[in-house]
């Protein structure tokens, strides 16, 4: 079964209301419930998630119980971000000068776990050859 990385804005979007990107969102984590893919995160996208989610809301418990959430998603693979991770996100950094610190996390984290998508609203990820980007 293929396994994706999903940056932090799915589920950022999967929590807004219904425009067009939420809907998908909601669709794709659907899938990852269902068994249907794996879905892929670093500890980087719980937090920037909690954060976005505490400011869109103004409730700060509300946006930790919402992490919390997402640590007991099914078929979602959290993985941690140490030394190794990054190291390579400083070289992707050097190699891509526009690369922003968190972004070459993300993609430190699925590059270095053998990841070759990343579904994300980010249109950098399509000037990074080492790995295919899927809007939402």
């Amino acid at each position: 079964m293929e396994e994706v990385y999903l940056d932090s804005n799915v589920f950022i979007f999967a929590a807004n209301d219904n425009d067009p990107k939420s809907i998908k969102a909601r669709k794709l984590l659907t899938s990852i419930l269902k068994n249907e893919l794996i879905g892929v995160i670093s500890v980087l996208c719980i937090d920037e998630f909690v954060w976005k989610i505490s400011k869109i809301v103004n409730d700060r418990n509300l946006a930790i119980q919402e992490g919390l959430r997402i640590l007991d998603f099914r078929n979602l693979k959290v993985f941690p971000v140490d030394n190794l991770v990054m190291k390579i996100a400083f070289d992707f950094m050097l190699k891509y000068n526009f690369l922003r610190p968190r972004d070459a996390i993300h993609l430190a984290v699925a590059y270095s776990n053998g990841i070759k998508l990343i579904i994300s609203d980010d249109s950098e990820f399509d000037k990074i050859k080492e790995i295919k980007r899927q809007a939402l």
